[in-house]
């Protein structure tokens, strides 16, 4: 007997599809839960208003990872407070609240987000790591993104690694320098929402 085939679909989501995003952080283990910040129905809702991409990967029409990628728009200046400690450029985009409940799926949500920032003109991918999360810190470095800055987070006083990756898309790293501080407080930076799959004209700005 065969094994079944397995669908994969990459998706920019809709609010149709954030009961079965929250449900991805349901699914969680203990030792993962922790390290996420929680999101409501409110927060993903107002992160597609503000035209940000909310990601999925389906496999056999059944939601299995996802994450939400956001830009440091100012004109969306209520919704930046999810980026407060984020060290951003107008040339870099942020991978946030990344769930995969499969094994393989990180990887692939990993590049949808590679890519879906590169079409927006952003050439930087950062994501933030909690240091304890060791599975994060793990599985960012094995697709490569690299530590470049270790600080305290602004809002839970816990140590993060912030990781980076070229998307290849925009400016280069080398035209936008990111700031490299030791380690402490970082300065308050803007955080957005999103369902935009589609190409656009480039736009500035776990």
């Amino acid at each position: 007997m065969q094994d079944p085939v397995t669908k994969i679909d990459l998706k920019c989501l809709s609010a149709a599809d954030i009961p079965a995003f929250l449900d991805l952080y349901e699914k969680l283990d203990d030792i993962k839960k922790p390290f996420l910040k929680p999101r409501s129905a409110e927060d993903l809702l107002s992160h597609l208003e503000a035209g940000m991409p909310l990601m999925g990967v389906y496999r056999n029409d059944i939601l299995a990872a996802g994450a939400l990628l956001t830009y440091p728009d100012p004109e969306y200046a209520a919704h930046t407070r999810h980026l407060e400690g984020y060290p951003l450029t107008p040339e870099t985009a942020a991978l946030q609240g990344v769930v995969s409940t499969e094994k393989g799926l990180f990887t692939t949500l990993v590049a949808f987000a590679k890519d879906l920032a590169a079409t927006r003109g952003y050439s930087t991918l950062l994501a933030k790591v909690h240091d304890q999360n060791e599975g994060a810190r793990s599985a960012f470095d094995k697709r490569g993104f690299q530590v470049f800055l270790t600080a305290l987070d602004p809002q839970g006083g816990y140590k993060a690694h912030f990781f980076r990756a070229v998307t290849g898309g925009g400016a280069t790293d080398a035209a936008v320098p990111l700031p490299q501080p030791a380690v402490g407080p970082l300065p308050p930076v803007p955080d957005l929402p999103g369902n935009l799959c589609q190409t656009e004209e480039p736009r500035p700005g776990w």
